[in-house]
């Protein structure tokens, strides 16, 4: 299982090296690396919770879109031609939605408004809804299974209410602590602290989860 995984992971890194990060990595950044080191990580490290599909449908060749490429052809197994725990999801019509894949609840729209780290951390825990008082900011891996990559502006499932913006986890650069790993809902983009440092001081939105249980 936890094999399976692996490979599922890698899959993922491909497609996000193939579509939205081909420009990126013209430019000489190093947010890739960022995911990469999430999908071999964090997911691979909890094997008993299931990884939600990228929502990925379309493949790339190396100019740009193609029809998805038959088994043994160049750029056959990207992510678009694997479907494992497609993302799913309910509406508790109550402002929250739950997660089937991974059991998580979330906020199903955030307040608008932006907080620097440390408040969004205390937003978070202080947060009262749907009768629930136990949520917290989201680490990369949860908010990073939230993307949808068939979308984009929001790269969101429409059950929810997203900023196409710039997001807070929870997880702390290990390269520098006054910074944090944030993402972008316009894409679907997850940063650490390179190659642009975000410092905690910084507001951005904010998106609470709690486990579901």
């Amino acid at each position: 299982m936890l094999a399976t995984k692996k490979v599922r992971l890698l899959f993922i890194a491909l497609i996000l090296c193939l579509v939205p990060c081909r420009n990126v990595m013209a430019d000489g950044n190093s947010e890739i690396i960022s995911i990469l080191s999430i999908a071999l990580s964090d997911s691979v490290v909890s094997p008993s919770v299931p990884v939600p599909d990228t929502g990925a449908s379309v493949c790339y060749g190396e100019i740009g879109e193609i029809v998805c490429p038959d088994p043994g052809a160049p750029f056959y197994g990207q992510d678009a031609q694997y479907i494992s725990n497609p993302l799913s999801y309910i509406d508790n019509g109550d402002g929250t939605v739950t997660d089937t894949v991974t059991g998580l609840m979330w906020m199903q729209s955030d307040d608008g408004n932006l907080y620097n780290w440390d408040n969004a951390v205390a937003y978070c825990s202080q947060l009262v809804l749907a009768g629930y008082t136990d949520w917290h900011l989201p680490n990369r891996r949860e908010l990073f299974q939230l993307v949808d990559f068939g979308r984009e502006s929001p790269a969101i499932d429409p059950v929810f209410s997203a900023q196409p913006n710039w997001h807070w986890t929870s997880t702390s650069y290990a390269g520098d602590s006054n910074c944090a790993w944030y993402l972008n809902f316009n894409n679907g983009y997850l940063f650490n602290g390179e190659p642009v440092c975000i410092e905690k001081s910084v507001s951005l939105y904010v998106r609470c989860v709690r486990s579901g249980q």
